[in-house]
Formats: C-alpha cells, structure tokens, sequence
C-alpha cells in the first residue's frame, strides 16, 4: 500500500500466482476470463497475465508488491540455499525447535540476500530490492508465530549492526530460557490438577464418582 496519493488513502494491491498448464489453457483464459470480470474504481487501467518472469522484471512497480507477492506464496518462489528449503519442509520438529534451528540458518546465511526481482523506486533504496535472510525464512513458516518473531528479532538486530554470532548466541539463550519457563509452567498447571485429583480421590464416596487414573494429555 502507499500513503498520500490519492487524496491520502491507503491503497492496498493483492497480488496472485495462478498455475496455468499449458499454453491452449493460458490463451482461452486471457481471451475468456477477463470478459467475465468487471473492474471497478478509478486506481487501475488495465488487467492482464503476467508470468512471474515477467513481474519479476516490471520496471517500475508499486512499492513493496513484490514482496508482498512473495508473503503471499509463502516465499515458494524465492532463490534460497538448499539447506534453507531443507529446513523448510521439516515436519518432524515443532516451532520450538524449528525455530533454533532458523537462528542459527539465519546467521550463518545474513550475508546472502534474497532479491525480489528488480525494480526501481523513488528512492532508489537498494533495500527495497533485497529482502534479508532472517525475513525470508519467516516468509516460509509463516503460521509458527515463534519462528517469524525470533526472525523479526534477527532482523532487528542485525539492522544496529550487531556481530551476527553475538545475536545467535544470545537469541538461542533466549529460547532456551523462555523454553525451561514454559516446561515449569506445564509441570505446576499438571501438579494443581494432579493434587486436586489427589483430594477428589480421598473424598470421594458411593455417590460420587473420580477416576481411579490420572492422565496427561499432550498435542503438537
């Protein structure tokens, strides 16, 4: 979206990746599709299929819509390392670990930007044509909120010019830490229910009914 143009709204552009098989299939589209949609408002002038080749190059291009592209399709289409998309499709460990793991991927790769196709902007800010490490990576999980954050956090960091080995270790402390608070929670919540069992149990009489096991359920 931008700001001040427009009488100052705030426009909000979407955009879409749309897998077309084959090249009969992309022409009875772009010859039908489009009759059957009404565009509506003042903001635009045309609409019409892009291959992603082709958005990535669009030169200029509204601010930020290539990665908010790249939001959108989870980063499917931005070139990381190999060890990054390994990663990636790990659906062994949980968020805690996924997300140490990520830490330590981001540092060891925060030299390496991953470009969002290139395009110029008013400012001709050479970080708006890369997006981070640490960022990407959130683009790939993006339902674990504890990876996205601690990426957040990365990036954060690394913007003061932090050393990258100092935010590693002390983010992976981090986790360790707020990690051991969250078991110690667990564990009183499991013990008041286990003591209130416990107390149940010895009350209990022919009218009444506790059950003769106690059971810990768990999820991931």
């Amino acid at each position: 979206g931008s700001r001040g143009a427009f009488g100052g709204r705030t426009i909000r552009v979407y955009p879409f990746a749309l897998t077309l098989p084959d090249a009969e299939m992309r022409h009875h589209v772009s010859q039908n599709l489009w009759s059957e949609i009404v565009m509506r408002g003042t903001e635009h002038d045309e609409m019409k299929f892009l291959t992603l080749d082709e958005f990535f190059d669009l030169n200029p291009c509204v601010p930020d819509l290539k990665l908010a592209f790249h939001h959108a399709t989870s980063g499917a289409y931005l070139d990381l390392p190999d060890e990054v998309r390994k990663w990636e499709k790990d659906r062994i460990n949980g968020a805690a670990s996924l997300a140490r793991m990520a830490i330590s991927l981001a540092a060891k790769y925060s030299d390496e930007n991953c470009s969002l196709g290139s395009y110029i902007i008013a400012t001709n800010d050479i970080n708006h044509k890369k997006c981070s490490m640490a960022l990407s990576i959130a683009m790939l999980r993006p339902s674990m909120v504890p990876i996205v954050n601690i990426m957040k956090e990365f990036e954060k960091r690394m913007q003061l010019e932090t050393k990258k080995q100092d935010i590693e270790k002390d983010l992976l402390n981090s986790l360790s830490s707020d990690g051991l608070k969250c078991v110690e929670l667990g564990v009183d919540a499991v013990m008041t229910r286990y003591n209130e069992w416990e107390s149940m149990k010895q009350r209990q009489t022919e009218n009444t009914y506790t059950s003769k096991v106690f059971v810990v359920g768990t999820f991931s």
